[in-house]
């Protein structure tokens, strides 16, 4: 039967249907609580999926070890139920919105990349579901060389100032340049340059594990 699951250790990456990172439950947060309620608010085109990096370890909770327990405290069930009621309505809120900025920011920023354009929609949307949009404050060191590389950026709005190891600057950004594409496809594990947000900036970031998926959708 259905159940609610807590995060104890780890972390789970709660995905739409079509792939989309949503949210990012981590120890202490609960997935699936108004499934396991049998509320008819339930959003139920989601999965989730355990964090890359290391074992994640839940608790799960039975929908009838609930019900049990509501047998004996009647009184918690209908301020709990409003509680995961107002959760799952903010929830999807976030799914629509999310869904929006796939279809109109993530896609068309990563299609304007030289290592993607061309890739097809399918690829572009399963990559575009696990990125995610940054702002930058001017000055803001986004990258450092010689630390481990996390994703390919993509710069929207603003510039973004290239420096080498050395500390010399050999390039500025602006919309739709980007660095960090060969450390993405795991060619490097560090940063082959420090990025510094030369104006304030808003950039698409894509991980490893977002460019793994795209390759597999």
């Amino acid at each position: 039967g259905a159940s609610m699951y807590i995060v104890v250790a780890g972390s789970l990456a709660v995905e739409g249907l079509g792939g989309e990172l949503l949210r990012i439950a981590e120890p202490g947060e609960t997935i699936g609580e108004a499934i396991a309620l049998d509320l008819d608010c339930a959003k139920r085109d989601v999965a989730a999926r355990a964090g890359l990096e290391g074992l994640t370890y839940c608790l799960r909770v039975p929908r009838q070890a609930l019900v049990d327990a509501f047998h004996v405290h009647p009184e918690e069930l209908m301020p709990i139920e409003d509680i995961v009621r107002a959760e799952e309505a903010q929830f999807i809120e976030v799914a629509r919105g999310r869904a929006e900025w796939v279809a109109q920011c993530g896609m068309p920023a990563l299609a304007t990349t030289p290592l993607l354009a061309g890739c097809s929609q399918e690829f572009l949307r399963a990559a575009a579901g696990q990125a995610v949009e940054s702002t930058y404050d001017e000055g803001f060191q986004i990258a450092m060389a010689g630390e481990a590389a996390r994703a390919m950026v993509v710069v929207v709005e603003g510039a973004v100032d290239l420096f080498s190891r050395s500390g010399s600057r050999v390039g500025r950004l602006t919309a739709g340049g980007t660095f960090g594409e060969v450390e993405a496809l795991g060619v490097f594990d560090v940063s082959m340059v420090t990025a510094c947000a030369a104006t304030p900036c808003r950039v698409v970031e894509l991980t490893k594990d977002g460019l793994r998926r795209g390759v597999g959708a």
